[in-house]
C-alpha cells in the first residue's frame, strides 16, 4: 500500500467517521476557526505511547513527517504505515484494524500500545528477497486430478505464501500473479535480477492415468539442480547471456566467467540448504510422506545462475485424499504457512 493511497483512504475514512460523530467513542473531530484547522482529540483515555518513543523502542526510523497526512516508520524487515484519526495500520502492506486510532495530543502524535503487537518480532522477521514461481499457467495447465488443475493450486499457494512472507518483512516477487504462461527462461531471469534472492518454484505432482500405483503415490519432494550438470557449461551460458558490467568493456569474458562461477557455486550450495529447510517443514507441518530432497536437471533450476533455486512438489493431485485436501482453502493456507516457515528457517541459517 503506497503512502499516498493510505493518506487518501485515511482522509475518506476519517471524514465519514467524523460525520458520524466519532462512532464508538474513540475519536472526535473539532473544526476550529482561524488557523487552528482540524484538531484530533482522544475521546477516551487509553494506554498510548509517543511517536518518538515508539520509534526508538522498536529501532524504527521516521521517513514521513507527521504533517504529511500519513506516517511511515521503517526498520529492518518492517514498514509501518498509519494516519492519526484512522483506526487501522498497515505493517509490510497488510492492514489491521485498531480498537483505538493514533491521535494528536498537544502537538504530539501518540500511538495506542496495541500497535506494538502488530510488529513482527525480531525472531520472526525475514530479511531477504523471495521470488515465488507458481508452476505452469495459461495454456499450460500442468497436471490435473479430481477436478483440480496444477496451475491454479500452485498460484493460489504462492499468493498466500507471498502475503505471509511480506507480513514477516520479506521482499516478495512473483514470476506470475495471475493465470498466464511465462517462459521458463523468463522465470529464471526474474530471479537472477534480484540480488540476495532465493527462487522457490511451487508445483504439484501426479502419476499418469493408467499407471500402476497411480492412486497410492503420495508425499512431498523437493528438487535441487542435478550434480551431473557441470558448472563449466552453466558458467559459459551465463557469461554469454549476462553483462555483469552493464556494457563496460573493462570486464573481460574470462573475468566475467570467474565472477559467475563464484556466484553460481555459492547459490548451488545454498540451494541444498534451502531444499532441506523446505522439505523438513512441508513434511512436518502437513504430515505428508517424505519423498526426500532430490537432484534433477530442470530448466528453471539450471538457468537460475546467481541465486539459490529449488522446485518443490507439495503433493499428488492423483492421490484421492490429497486432492480432496487441496480443494480446501484451509489446506492450501497450511501449505503456504509451511513454505513460509521453511523459508524463514533458511534465512536464519548461517552461510
Amino acid at each position: 500500500m503506497k503512502i499516498n493511497g493510505l493518506a487518501l483512504f485515511a482522509l475518506i475514512f476519517f471524514l465519514s467517521f467524523a460525520a458520524r460523530g466519532g462512532e464508538g467513542g474513540r475519536v472526535y473531530a473539532s473544526f476550529g476557526g482561524g488557523e487552528s484547522g482540524l484538531k484530533l482529540t482522544p475521546a477516551v483515555s487509553r494506554a498510548s505511547i509517543g511517536l518518538d518513543d515508539f520509534a526508538r523502542q522498536h529501532n524504527l526510523t521516521l521517513v514521513s513527517a507527521p504533517g504529511a497526512g500519513s506516517i511511515e516508520l521503517v526498520g529492518k524487515g518492517v514498514s509501518l504505515l498509519f494516519a492519526p484519526g484512522l483506526p487501522m495500520a498497515a505493517v509490510n502492506g497488510q492492514s489491521s484494524t485498531l480498537t483505538q486510532a493514533p491521535f494528536v495530543l498537544r502537538g504530539e502524535v501518540r500511538l495506542p500500545v496495541e500497535m506494538e503487537s502488530l510488529l513482527p518480532s525480531a525472531s520472526t522477521r525475514i530479511d531477504g528477497t523471495v521470488v515465488l514461481d507458481a508452476g505452469h499457467g495459461g495454456n499450460d495447465t500442468g497436471c490435473t486430478g479430481f477436478g483440480l488443475r496444477e496451475k491454479d493450486v500452485a498460484l493460489d499457494i504462492c499468493l498466500r505464501a507471498g502475503e505471509l512472507l511480506r507480513r514477516r518483512g520479506a521482499r516478495v516477487f512473483y514470476t506470475r500473479s495471475r493465470d498466464e504462461f511465462i517462459e521458463l527462461s523468463r522465470r529464471s531471469e526474474i530471479a537472477n535480477s534480484q540480488p540476495d534472492a532465493i527462487l522457490v518454484s511451487v508445483h504439484l505432482n501426479s502419476v499418469a492415468t493408467g499407471s500402476k500405483g497411480r492412486e497410492n503415490a503420495r508425499g512431498v519432494e523437493t528438487f535441487v539442480l542435478s550434480g551431473r550438470i557441470t558448472e563449466g557449461a552453466r558458467v559459459s551460458a551465463a557469461a554469454r547471456k549476462y553483462d555483469l558490467a552493464g556494457g563496460a568493456e573493462a570486464v573481460s569474458y574470462n573475468r566475467k566467467k570467474e565472477i559467475i562461477a563464484a556466484l553460481s557455486g555459492f547459490s548451488r550450495d545454498r540451494a541444498r540448504t534451502l531444499g532441506a529447510c523446505l522439505q523438513q517443514r512441508l513434511v512436518g507441518e502437513l504430515g505428508e510422506t517424505d519423498r526426500g530432497v532430490k537432484q534433477k536437471n530442470l530448466a528453471v533450476l539450471r538457468e537460475t545462475y546467481f541465486v539459490p533455486a529449488v522446485l518443490t512438489e507439495v503433493g499428488f493431485l492423483s492421490h484421492p485424499a490429497t486432492a480432496k485436501k487441496f480443494k480446501s482453502a484451509e489446506h492450501r493456507q497450511r501449505v503456504a504457512e509451511a513454505l513460509t516457515a521453511g523459508i524463514a528457517d533458511y534465512f536464519a541459517c548461517p552461510e
